[in-house]
């Protein structure tokens, strides 16, 4: 008996449900939602596209003089054009990569704000940028298009932390820096 009314219950479940009537809605729902999709791929295509030119003409501010192209995806990984030949982000230079990190940062907040879009603080903090530049003038011409950049962009603040920060000064005037020498703080 056991057996039986287990057996009836599996067949209930296994049968085949008959086809119901497609609700009324059902096709407008559809299209709006194929629609949706639509409008929204073009929407990041601009987006994407207006970003890509910031970041290129950046990138080439701040001293990638081989920069080509560049290329960010909707998944946040950025192919370089350089010298010819493409290549990803992790394989350029240290110095090359630390021009394209500001220079993503930048174009973030450029074109969010032209757009209407995003929410970038405006803050941009940099630790130690003389780590990754090992020559003295390529620092000096960093900060110094830096400078030029902040006072370019509205709501854009730049905080450089240096051990040494008398290239800082050097780069970007004594009027633009607070320096904490010895014990003192900076604030």
């Amino acid at each position: 008996m056991t057996v039986a009314r287990l057996e009836g219950a599996l067949e209930e479940r296994s049968a085949i449900p008959e086809e119901s009537e497609a609700h009324p809605d059902a096709a407008l729902i559809k299209a709006a939602v194929k629609e949706t999709e639509k409008a929204y791929k073009a929407g990041r295509t601009d987006i994407l596209n207006a970003l890509n030119d910031e970041i290129f003409l950046l990138g080439r501010r701040l001293g990638i003089e081989a920069l080509e192209k560049v290329e960010l995806n909707s998944n946040s990984s950025l192919r370089v054009w350089k010298g010819g030949a493409a290549t990803s982000f992790s394989s350029v230079t240290a110095g090359e990569r630390l021009r394209l990190r500001l220079a993503t940062a930048i174009a973030l907040l450029r074109v969010g704000r032209q757009m209407g879009i995003g929410r970038h603080p405006g803050l941009l903090i940099i630790d130690s940028p003389a780590s990754e530049e090992v020559n003295e003038l390529n620092l000096q011409a960093l900060l110094g298009e830096l400078r030029i950049i902040a006072k370019d962009t509205e709501g854009l603040q730049v905080f450089v932390a240096s051990a040494n920060p008398d290239e800082i000064v050097q780069a970007l005037g004594q009027e633009c820096c607070r320096i904490a020498r010895g014990e003192s703080y900076v604030w």
